[in-house]
């Protein structure tokens, strides 16, 4: 997926703008390293909160999407993969069609709140920094003319 989203133009099936869900790459390490360590059987659905359409990864990334046919998009798939490009496998060709949201709230009670929303995984994807600036250090009006001098 994240070559895929990376692609300068991203196919997509036209009608259809599903919605996604990620998990950022350092919460999914984190919470497999707590898997190994401690006692936790079962299975948890891993995903940052919130869902992106795909319309929206896409503009946060600066791509632009390429609305396909429905009966070309595994054509058009293919000859990507022969391009060197990203290519989507048929579960993946769904997922492009229908998106798949996922609930995260068992996996959030056992290793805690996730450290990246789904939205931040794909700034972070793109390279695209969003954490707020830390504020000025203020300095008092006689501290700024002693530094001054």
């Amino acid at each position: 997926m994240a070559r895929y989203l990376r692609m300068p133009l991203v196919p997509s099936i036209w009608g259809y703008d599903p919605r996604l869900q990620f998990c950022h790459e350092e919460d999914a390490l984190s919470i497999l390293k707590r898997a190994a360590l401690e006692d936790t059987s079962g299975l948890y659905n891993l995903a940052g909160d919130g869902a992106v359409y795909l319309s929206q990864a896409t503009r946060l990334g600066g791509r632009t999407r390429l609305p396909i046919a429905p009966l070309f998009i595994g054509a058009a798939m293919s000859a990507a993969k022969l391009a060197g490009f990203s290519s989507l496998d048929a579960q993946q060709l769904l997922t492009m069609r229908y998106g798949r949201v996922i609930d995260n709230a068992k996996a959030k009670a056992r290793f805690g709140e996730f450290r990246y929303s789904t939205r931040d995984a794909v700034l972070d994807l793109y390279g695209i920094d969003k954490r707020p600036v830390e504020p000025a250090i203020e300095v008092s009006p006689d501290e700024a003319h002693v530094a001054a001098a």
